[in-house]
C-alpha cells in the first residue's frame, strides 16, 4: 500500500507513495503559500541551496552534504589567504614609509617572479600540448580498439596479481606518504600526488595496481582479491584507499612548513621585505596546495589529478 500514489489535497499534485507526499506537505513553495503557510530562507543550505522547515533538519542533511564541507573547506582556506594578503598588504605599506629604497628591491624581486610565472607558464602550456597529444592519439587508437576481451587479457597481464588495490591498508599507506610527500610535491599540487602514487604506490616491480583503458573517460582497471577484473571510473575506489592517510599526513607538512615560514620571519629584519614578501608568497601556494590535496577524491575538483594519473597509468 506504500507505493499507491497519493493526491495532495491542496494542490491536485500526485506523488508516487507517501514518503513523497509528506516531503511535498513540508517543502512545495507552491503548495505552502496556498494553506498559507511559508518555508523559511534561513534554513538553507550553503553548499547545495536545499530548504529546510527547521534548523535540526539542515544539521542532519550538512552532515552528510558534500557540497557544503567543499563549501565550508573553500570558505575556510579563502579567509587564510585573506588574512595572509592583509598581512602583506600592511608589511608593504610600513616598509615603504619606513624604507624607501626597499622599493627597488621590490621591483627586482617582482621581475624575478615575474619571469618565474612566465616559465611555469610555459611548462604548462608543454603539459597541455602533451595532454592534447595524447587525447589525439586516443581518438586514433578509437577506430581500431580492440575487442574487450583482447584488452582484458592484456590488462590482466599487466596488473599485479600478489597485490591489489583492495589489499591497501591505512598504515601502510602512511609509510609511503611520510617518506615521500615532501613539501615540494605538496606545492607541486595534484599533479605531483598523481605521481607520487604512481610511483611509490601503484607500480609494484613490473606490474601495476590500476590501469587507466580510457583517458577520455576517465575509466580504470583493477584486480580484487579474488582474480577478478573489476572496473574503476574516476579512480573513485584508488582515490577513497588513499584519501585518508593522504590528508593526514599532508597536513602535517604543511604545518610544518607554516611553522618554519613563521620562525625565518622572525630572524628576517625590518629591512628585508623581498624575503618577506617571498615568504608569504610561498605560503600562500601551500594553502592553495592543501586544499588541492584534501579534494583529490572529489569529483570536478580533482581533474588535475586524474588527468595526470591518466597519462602515467595509461596501457
Amino acid at each position: 500500500m506504500n507505493n499507491e500514489t497519493k493526491i495532495c489535497e491542496h494542490c491536485n499534485v500526485s506523488c508516487k507513495n507517501k514518503y513523497v507526499l509528506n516531503t511535498h506537505l513540508t517543502k512545495s513553495k507552491k503548495c505552502l503559500e496556498i494553506r498559507g503557510l511559508s518555508l523559511s530562507k534561513k534554513y538553507t543550505c550553503k553548499g547545495c541551496s536545499c530548504l529546510f522547515s527547521n534548523n535540526t533538519n539542515l544539521k542532519v542533511h550538512t552532515e552528510s552534504c558534500k557540497e557544503y564541507t567543499i563549501f565550508m573547506m573553500s570558505t575556510e582556506y579563502q579567509e587564510k589567504i585573506s588574512i595572509l594578503q592583509k598581512e602583506m598588504k600592511d608589511t608593504i605599506s610600513e616598509m615603504e614609509l619606513k624604507h624607501s629604497k626597499s622599493i627597488s628591491d621590490l621591483k627586482k624581486n617582482h621581475l624575478k617572479e615575474t619571469q618565474m610565472f612566465e616559465k611555469e607558464k610555459l611548462f604548462l602550456e608543454k603539459q597541455l600540448e602533451r595532454v592534447q597529444t595524447s587525447l589525439e592519439i586516443v581518438a586514433k587508437e578509437a577506430v581500431n580498439r580492440p575487442t574487450t576481451a583482447t584488452t582484458n587479457v592484456n590488462v590482466r597481464n599487466i596488473l599485479s596479481t600478489d597485490k591489489t588495490v583492495d589489499s591497501l591498508d591505512k598504515e601502510e599507506l602512511l609509510l609511503v606518504f611520510q617518506k615521500y610527500l615532501t613539501e615540494d610535491v605538496l606545492l607541486g599540487g595534484q599533479r605531483s600526488i598523481a605521481k607520487l602514487c604512481t610511483d611509490n604506490i601503484i607500480q609494484v616491480d613490473d606490474k601495476m595496481l590500476l590501469v587507466c583503458t580510457d583517458t577520455s573517460r576517465d575509466k580504470y582497471k583493477y584486480m580484487d582479491s579474488n582474480g577478478n577484473l573489476k572496473e574503476d571510473f574516476y579512480a573513485r575506489n584508488f582515490t577513497n584507499k588513499i584519501i585518508k592517510p593522504l590528508e593526514e599526513v599532508g597536513q602535517t607538512v604543511y604545518d610544518t612548513s607554516l611553522a618554519e615560514i613563521a620562525e625565518q620571519m622572525e630572524k628576517l629584519s625590518c629591512i628585508d621585505y623581498g624575503k618577506k614578501a617571498s615568504l608569504k608568497s610561498k605560503g600562500e601556494r601551500l594553502t592553495n596546495s592543501l586544499f588541492e590535496l584534501k579534494t583529490v577524491d572529489v569529483q570536478n575538483h580533482n581533474s588535475k589529478f586524474l588527468n595526470e594519473l591518466s597519462i602515467l597509468t595509461k596501457r
